[in-house]
């Protein structure tokens, strides 16, 4: 522990003791930090960065760390006080590096899947600033969060030198709760190729049960495709093991109400499948690999295995982050009309393949 540690952890020690209320206890769950003599206080949080009310005045420079300790939160215990003030990793929920200093106030940046709220302390250290890059989870100032993601692909024509773009959809709002609901189209195609425009598109409404390291939802919605009138009900189900921005495997499968393959036994039937795998390397870089086909029952029969980086541009996950994905593979893309007769070889389609460009964005607010 180094000296700056050592004198800020027995001011917030002797903080508390000082105003804690009297007969405080275990069994209350009191901690009352206010007033305390040497320890600064968040005092805003916002867009993934905290703020607090020390700054050149108290000998603060830009570049220095401070810690942040939920004491308020903390289980009261005379006894056994510094085990969750300062010296316990566990009880600093973040160290920040201040980029900003006045004379009576700081800022920086919350670290990823790090925590501060309005209120807590903070103590000068000399301890590296956070970053959870395998497991960053949520924080709790970045829950209510809305999310728009777009993951656009392109992949040239067969015909006519046209090009088509493969691309997911979803709005999202994540709920102070563990429930996420929004709207998705996915998997989607828009493209021209030797004067035809196709389009095809699985897209509706969603609600999913969302943690830090798992999610599971559900979607319904219908089927619509540019060659062809009839219009399916589909049903989407996804599946998350693993943080949102750090390691996880995401599984998404789509079923589609339409006829067996002998025009009987009407009912929901699987049609596609999307899967990636996702791997931080750093807080800001994540490497992904994803892939996914099928097309039993929605006029388009497709197969892709792309790959590459999803690059945090700007924030830490919560709002006012920006993620830019790029990468690149291979695949093809066979769009039909409904009126195919495949064994005269009167059909109308259009054939995309070659190698598949991804892009993108994902915006939080």
């Amino acid at each position: 522990m180094t000296h700056a540690d050592t004198r800020w952890t027995l001011g917030a020690v002797v903080a508390c003791a000082l105003v804690a209320p009297a007969g405080a206890s275990a069994q209350s769950g009191e901690c009352v930090c206010d007033l305390a003599p040497v320890m600064g206080k968040v005092s805003s949080v916002k867009n993934g960065r905290v703020a607090i009310d020390l700054g050149t005045a108290h000998g603060l420079e830009v570049g220095d760390h401070v810690g942040v300790v939920s004491c308020c939160d903390a289980p009261w215990h005379p006894d056994h006080l510094t085990a969750w003030i300062c010296p316990d990793d566990k009880a600093v929920t973040a160290v920040v590096e201040l980029d900003e200093v006045g004379e009576s106030s700081a800022s920086g940046e919350v670290g990823r899947g790090s925590a501060a709220h309005k209120g807590d302390l903070v103590f000068v250290t000399d301890r590296p600033a956070t970053h959870k890059v395998a497991f960053p989870g949520f924080s709790h100032q970045w829950l209510s969060v809305v999310d728009l993601s777009l993951r656009l692909r392109a992949i040239p024509g067969m015909s006519g030198g046209g090009v088509g773009f493969p691309f997911d959809l979803s709005i999202s709002y994540q709920t102070p709760w563990p429930l996420e609901m929004g709207i998705f189209s996915a998997p989607s195609f828009l493209g021209m190729d030797g004067g035809n425009v196709v389009g095809h598109a699985i897209m509706g409404g969603f609600v999913a049960y969302s943690t830090r390291f798992f999610e599971v939802g559900l979607g319904v919605g219908g089927h619509v495709d540019s060659l062809g009138p009839e219009r399916n009900l589909a049903v989407v189900q996804s599946t998350r093991l693993g943080a949102t921005d750090g390691l996880a495997l995401s599984l998404q499968n789509t079923f589609i109400l339409g006829f067996d393959t002998d025009g009987e036994g009407r009912g929901l039937h699987w049609d596609s499948v999307q899967a990636e795998i996702r791997i931080p390397v750093h807080w800001r870089v994540t490497l992904f690999v994803e892939g996914g086909g099928g097309g039993n029952f929605s006029n388009m029969l497709w197969f892709r295995m792309t790959t590459g980086v999803n690059i945090m541009l700007r924030g830490k996950g919560g709002p006012g982050t920006i993620v830019l994905p790029l990468g690149i593979g291979g695949g093809f893309y066979e769009l039909w009309d409904d009126d195919c007769n495949w064994e005269t070889g009167s059909c109308e389609d259009t054939f995309f393949a070659s190698v598949i460009a991804v892009t993108g964005l994902d915006i939080r607010f």
